[in-house]
């Protein structure tokens, strides 16, 4: 898992991870790694968040006020080889994975989440593989939350500038995806629910630069950070609060718990980094969606390919899998979706 090379990273003086952490960074991190429940997406789920994220952003402002954190310090993870967004460029490959972890406050439908990945070896020496992105993001689930402002004048300069950029960004590239008014208005929405703050586990980074810049950084290391974070963040936000969604999605996931506790017990002793216990999030067909599905295959429509979306209920959110509508003796629709922005 990405979280136990992450734990092990935490460990090693030569780290640039580990530097910019400075001592009390890096104690509230391992503090907060143990104590994280842990969740790995399968593929399945992750090409399912990646795809239908930005697809319907009404449908995620209507479900995200039902959802939570499943527990106050929670850790999500996938095989970013699942996702095809990311750049592929042989020079600069993506991380082949990517993690976050998220601190839940008040009835965990608000907080704050850290975007980590490691490098592959081959890409980057082992002292800079693993990092944590400069900026976080805090939350508001069901946005009634007023975001708490930062004190610092080089807080406030660099976080401002970075936050307002990544908003443009981010907006400008979904709203492309999800055309139509409404949508782009929802998908505002939603970005109106995060904000920018620096990374509160990088005490060393920030403490020195600080010391540095006691007014603010220099216009130029802002556009150096600012271009950083847009790198970093590109498309992460929806895709893991669409995660979070998966996982609260009633009768829509299966969940595999994966016991590494022998394997801890006998890594401790002999003075090895530890591995976790995790769960395995997998999506599972329920009884109710298959009876539908199977309805669904007869009548007089042609047969066409439905979306999976989802479905927003009283008793909760549920995802509705994609599947083939219609009746398949007639003749079958082949059709794509013409996005006009």
């Amino acid at each position: 898992m990405l979280i136990d090379e992450l734990r092990e990273t935490c460990d090693d003086p030569k780290s640039a991870l580990v530097m910019a952490l400075g001592d009390k960074g890096r104690q509230a991190l391992i503090k907060n790694i143990e104590g994280s429940m842990k969740f790995i997406l399968d593929d399945v789920v992750t090409i399912a968040a990646a795809s239908i994220g930005t697809s319907k952003p009404s449908k995620m402002v209507e479900a995200l006020p039902l959802c939570r954190l499943p527990f106050k310090t929670t850790w999500i993870e996938c095989r970013n080889a699942a996702r095809d967004w990311h750049n592929n460029d042989p020079e600069r490959p993506p991380p082949p994975k990517i993690g976050m972890l998220f601190n839940g406050i008040d009835r965990l439908q608000r907080g704050t989440m850290h975007l980590v990945w490691k490098h592959s070896k081959n890409a980057y020496p082992s002292s800079v593989a693993m990092n944590m992105s400069v900026f976080s993001y805090a939350f508001d689930l069901d946005g009634s939350a007023v975001i708490d402002k930062l004190e610092s004048a080089f807080y406030d300069q660099a976080t401002k500038v970075v936050h307002d950029e990544l908003r443009r960004v981010a907006s400008e590239s979904h709203s492309a995806e999800v055309g139509g008014k409404d949508e782009v208005a929802a998908l505002h929405e939603l970005l109106k629910r995060m904000t920018v703050l620096p990374n509160p586990y990088l005490i060393g980074l920030w403490e020195g630069l600080m010391n540095k810049y006691p007014n603010g950084p220099p216009p130029s290391w802002t556009k150096e950070l600012q271009d950083g974070a847009v790198k970093d963040w590109a498309g992460e936000v929806i895709f893991f609060l669409c995660s979070v969604l998966f996982i609260n999605s009633k009768r829509s996931i299966k969940l595999e718990h994966i016991d590494m506790g022998k394997l801890a017990r006998r890594r401790a002793k002999r003075g090895r980094s530890p591995v976790y216990s995790h769960t395995v999030v997998k999506l599972s067909i329920t009884d109710d969606q298959q009876k539908a599905f199977k309805r669904a295959s007869t009548g007089d429509l042609r047969a066409h390919f439905v979306m999976g979306h989802w479905k927003i209920r009283k008793t909760g959110v549920f995802f509705w899998m994609p599947h083939i509508r219609g009746n398949r003796t007639l003749g079958f629709v082949d059709k794509d979706y013409e996005v006009v922005k």
